[in-house]
């Protein structure tokens, strides 16, 4: 039996990642092939680790995460070609290239894919527009990387004529990427914690840091954070994926939302600007997956935690008069309980929670224009309020705006990345859009939040979304039955 915790320490102190719950079973079973392969005890090896770095980056290989493909995440690609290059070639480069960072690139899908959808925006000019810059602390992955070449199993979701355009089939059934796309990249070994740098990530224009920080402690992601921030050129971009937006937003840089995403830059510029709520952990469900543990958080009674606790600044109702009119909203009852709605609203006109009780009952009554003033009113009290974003996500549905939907239930996400019911309509979207690897992965998450826990009400004041845990999951593996 190998004690882990030296290991563990040590990986932490030397580059950050973290090896808890499943992920020990990685790092045991990493420890045992190079255990016998250098003939040691676990003694021995942890001193020949702390002196021997060809021999860290073997176990590396054998520990980390390369489980990646072409085009994840395609919204934040999009945004790249169509609104930060324009920007940033509308200042005048004085002939530089625009450097683009992927910074724990793993296999090298992620940096491929931005020069992909470069050369699908500008063409042949994307060689000598840009310069993309990938870097994982991974030698083995960085070496496939640079090699270029893919299975199937990489190309989930990527359509046959970008396939057939940026890749030549190998006679083995695998696929190499094109000279025009691999000579945008360049590939380069780094420990992101060491805060060491080669020359070629500096003065970047746009970072994609994406998948990568959930594997660190919270210390040691906002010291990476710190680093790769420092790194910037003034006005630059760093974008990282959606579930890890609010764990970043410590005051390193400014966070802003262009086209439904959240991005964060060196200075404030284009697109609105937010400050996000300092996060709390998820209470009474399963963390997403992904999600970096968090230490030292007391935990709650689950019936106390929800949208309604977790944010402050919204005015309290006089909690009697509220429960009378949540009261008669359950009971069906809906004039009485938004005749007492108005007499609160007129005395509290800033509370939020008042607002969306009244945006609730006006969806059931299938008053759409007013229910959505309802939830807009909500939002001006409180721009962070999940159940404002959460109706406007179900309004938007009811009225077949999918995107304008999509648009409310990603809002809710960066708001709280646990909210279940918005990994459902969302995997609802993708499904009816025919993305399907979206859809899948999105089903899969609400199975994983919703599989402790015996009752769930979607955090929501009043509406009928009530359902047992194992309905939901049930029915979450019936859509993805059809799906397969």
């Amino acid at each position: 039996m190998i004690d882990l915790v030296p290991f563990q320490d040590f990986f932490v102190e030397k580059c950050g990642l973290l090896f808890e719950n499943e992920r020990q079973k990685v790092l045991t079973s990493g420890l045992r092939s190079r255990m016998a392969a250098r003939r040691v005890a676990a003694a021995a090896y942890l001193d020949l680790l702390m002196r021997d770095e060809e021999e860290f980056g073997r176990l590396v290989e054998l520990v980390t995460v390369n489980e990646t493909y072409f085009f994840r995440e395609p919204a934040h690609l999009e945004i790249l070609a169509a609104r930060l290059v324009p920007e940033l070639l509308r200042k005048g480069r004085n002939g530089e290239k625009i450097r683009i960072v992927s910074a724990g690139c793993s296999t090298g899908e992620e940096a491929y894919s931005i020069a992909i959808a470069l050369w699908e925006s500008y063409g042949s000019l994307a060689a000598t527009l840009f310069d993309v810059v990938a870097v994982d602390i991974d030698v083995g992955a960085i070496t496939r990387g640079w090699a270029g070449i893919y299975g199937r199993g990489s190309f989930r979701g990527f359509g046959e004529e970008l396939l057939a355009r940026h890749f030549v089939a190998t006679a083995n059934g695998l696929y190499r990427v094109k000279e025009h796309v691999r000579g945008l990249v360049t590939f380069a070994p780094v420990n992101l914690r060491s805060g060491l740098y080669p020359g070629v990530m500096e003065g970047a224009d746009v970072i994609f840091y994406r998948n990568v920080s959930i594997y660190f402690p919270a210390p040691v992601q906002r010291e990476i954070f710190a680093n790769l921030a420092r790194t910037l050129s003034d006005g630059g971009y760093l974008l990282v994926s959606a579930t890890e937006t609010i764990h970043h937003d410590i005051g390193v840089l400014s966070l802003v939302e262009i086209d439904g995403s959240f991005l964060y830059r060196k200075r404030p510029g284009a697109g609105r600007e937010y400050r996000l709520p300092a996060p709390l952990p998820p209470v009474g469900s399963p963390s997403l997956p992904r999600t970096a543990p968090v230490r030292g958080k007391e935990k709650r009674d689950p019936a106390n935690v929800g949208p309604r606790s977790r944010f402050a600044g919204t005015a309290a109702l006089p909690e009697a008069s509220f429960e009378r009119a949540l009261t008669l909203a359950r009971d069906k009852e809906y004039g009485g309980a938004l005749g007492e709605l108005e007499r609160l609203l007129a005395a509290d006109p800033g509370s939020a929670r008042g607002h969306t009780l009244k945006g609730s009952i006006l969806i059931n009554l299938n008053r759409f224009v007013e229910a959505t003033a309802a939830c807009e009113a909500a939002l001006e009290a409180d721009r962070w309020w999940l159940e404002g974003h959460l109706l406007l996500g179900v309004i938007a549905r009811f009225a077949n705006r999918e995107d304008d939907a999509y648009c409310r239930f990603r809002e809710a996400l960066y708001i709280e990345p646990s909210c279940w019911l918005a990994h459902f309509y969302l995997a609802e979207i993708h499904a009816a859009r025919g993305e399907a690897q979206s859809a899948r992965r999105e089903y899969e998450l609400v199975m994983k939040i919703v599989g402790k826990g015996e009752r769930l009400d979607a955090g929501l004041t009043f509406f009928p979304l009530a359902f047992q845990a194992e309905q939901m999951v049930n029915l979450c593996r019936h859509n993805l039955g059809k799906l397969a």
